[in-house]
């Protein structure tokens, strides 16, 4: 109850808060990530010198540095968003009039589009479903252990239009909208718990695993993925990216989808390094041949 209170007020406070204050809370938040706590900096360095081994130790800790002003910025500009609503949110992100957007809405066509955990994802996720009109809109996520805060995350998405699924119900959630043209908006770049079921390419020169479900749900399905990120270009604006991954599923490879993906999201990386959420163990999972 009181971590559900606490949020509410907090996205309350924060809908109040005029543009130039608001910015300077992150500014704040961030000086408290980085200079004071230290939040996760070990794998933050760990994962960045991973991936740039040709960078310098100074660009390391420039990425390193900028990282701290993402990811306070998405903590804060998340649960701000639930105060303000798409009215106020869609004009700040540039490229919904993408020409591969205005195919989709043109042949009505189910769609799965692949994000990451870049620059602020979760504003994508929670107004998506103004995107494409005359499409149903689901967004997966993993349901939150605080029952009231899950619950009232939910309703919030009534506004937007947009369904939240269970990653837990994702047959079912494909199933129920066999015969609907949907969006489904759905994230690869998590480290998978079940090696299994992992899809592995190579990801900055090294053999990474992913979740599987963009590919298998597009081949079964057999519905195009695009990769789509949206890009900070200043405080509160974004620009969308959208690029094709596969309009013919079923005629990839196993493990082409995600290996696509991979690649799509280590350009979008590599252009601006700073935006991806550098704090999680991103190779957790060891690759081992004889287990593949």
């Amino acid at each position: 109850m009181i971590a559900y209170l606490a949020m509410r007020f907090f996205v309350y406070l924060f809908g109040l808060l005029p543009e130039k204050p608001f910015y300077g809370l992150v500014n704040f938040v961030t000086f408290v990530l980085r200079d004071l706590i230290k939040y996760r900096k070990k794998v933050i360095l760990s994962n960045l010198n991973r991936c740039f081994p040709e960078k310098s130790e100074a660009e390391i800790n420039k990425i390193a540095y900028d990282f701290y002003r993402n990811l306070s910025t998405i903590l804060l500009e998340s649960l701000r968003a639930y105060s303000m609503g798409s009215k106020d949110v869609l004009p700040r992100i540039d490229g919904k009039d993408h020409p591969i957007v205005e195919e989709v809405k043109r042949n009505m066509q189910t769609t799965i589009f692949a994000g990451a955990h870049y620059a602020n994802w979760e504003w994508m996720g929670l107004f998506s479903g103004k995107l494409v009109p005359d499409h149903a809109s689901v967004a997966f996520y993993r349901p939150l252990s605080n029952k009231r805060i899950d619950n009232w995350l939910k309703k919030c998405r009534v506004e937007s239009e947009v369904e939240l699924a269970s990653v837990f119900e994702t047959t079912k959630t494909f199933n129920r909208h066999r015969n609907i043209p949907t969006c489904y908006m759905m994230i690869a770049d998590q480290n998978p718990s079940n090696r299994k079921t992992a899809v592995w390419c190579d990801f900055f020169g090294q053999k990474t695993a992913w979740l599987h479900g963009i590919e298998k749900n597009a081949r079964f399905y057999n519905i195009p993925v695009y990769f789509y990120i949206i890009r900070r270009v200043r405080d509160g604006h974004y620009k969308m990216i959208l690029e094709p991954v596969t309009l013919n599923p079923r005629e990839e490879e196993p493990g082409m989808i995600i290996t696509k993906y991979a690649a799509c999201l280590e350009k979008a990386i590599r252009e601006e390094p700073s935006q991806w959420l550098w704090s999680h163990k991103r190779f957790k999972m060891q690759y081992i041949p004889e287990q593949v």
